[in-house]
């Protein structure tokens, strides 16, 4: 079986690749950024034929209108299975560019047959993304505040349970949502405070009310739309609601509870 994955050079488009290949799957690794033979926004090129495709590529300078296009140029152009990465941000009320662009991108691919897969904070070694701006918080802020008073709650995905779903959906396909993330929630203010205690710090958690921050984040994300950690941090102004989260299909793999064993190569 052949299987094409977009964002195959990111850290879980890495990882990916390496479980199917020893599992015998042939890989069309498309890149994105800086690829000679296809770049987000593109169609798929007639003459890579595959079984799967699995989308992974997302460009956060891109604007939501260009992310959901990308997604429908990718629909229109590949008719087999598709499975696409969502985020647990991607709902009704997300604030970010971010969330809405895979809210909208979501409705395609289910159109388009297509499994979804809405992982929540991706963790483990080497994964990038939000956990790794997180830890790099932590180190280097003796005081950090914390923002919506740490309140908001939020479901975490250990790497290598996401990757196992992944394979999942390609063995057995769902055309449907799937939570991919563990369904016991975590506050982030609990989040931050298990980051700190892993790197052996001792650090003072400043809760912060909602409304300043949102304002502050809003504005910024207008003036400098680029800037992916604000973004990212209006992801996280709010939590999933629960009415949305209930409907969602049971995910195949069994998704660890939040922990902080491994060694952790991201501050070195």
């Amino acid at each position: 079986m052949k299987i094409l994955i977009t964002g195959s050079n990111s850290k879980i488009g890495t990882q990916l690749t390496k479980k199917l290949q020893k599992s015998g799957y042939k890989i069309i690794a498309f890149e994105g950024k800086g690829s000679q033979i296809w770049k987000l926004g593109e169609r798929i090129p007639e003459n890579f034929q595959a079984d799967v495709l699995i989308h992974l590529a997302h460009d956060r300078n891109f604007s939501v209108k260009q992310n959901v296009n990308a997604s429908q140029e990718i629909c229109s152009s590949f008719s087999g299975h598709k499975i696409f990465l969502s985020s647990l941000s991607a709902h009704k009320q997300s604030d970010s560019k971010y969330g809405v662009s895979k809210f909208e991108s979501e409705k395609i691919f289910l159109r388009n047959n297509s499994s979804v897969l809405r992982a929540g904070i991706v963790y483990g070694e080497d994964v990038g993304g939000i956990f790794e701006k997180l830890n790099k918080l932590v180190r280097f802020l003796p005081v950090i505040p914390v923002p919506y008073r740490g309140n908001n709650l939020f479901y975490t995905s250990h790497i290598d349970d996401l990757i196992d779903e992944i394979v999942q959906q390609v063995i057995y396909p769902r055309h449907k949502i799937i939570l991919a993330a563990n369904s016991y929630p975590l506050s982030f203010y609990h989040l931050i405070d298990k980051i700190s205690k892993f790197n052996n710090l001792s650090r003072v958690l400043l809760p912060s009310p909602k409304q300043p921050l949102d304002f502050f984040f809003k504005n910024l994300v207008k003036l400098f739309p680029n800037i992916a950690l604000a973004d990212s941090m209006l992801s996280l102004s709010k939590s999933v609601n629960y009415t949305e989260l209930s409907i969602l299909g049971q995910p195949s793999t069994q998704f660890r509870e939040f922990s902080l064993k491994f060694k952790n190569s991201l501050l070195k």
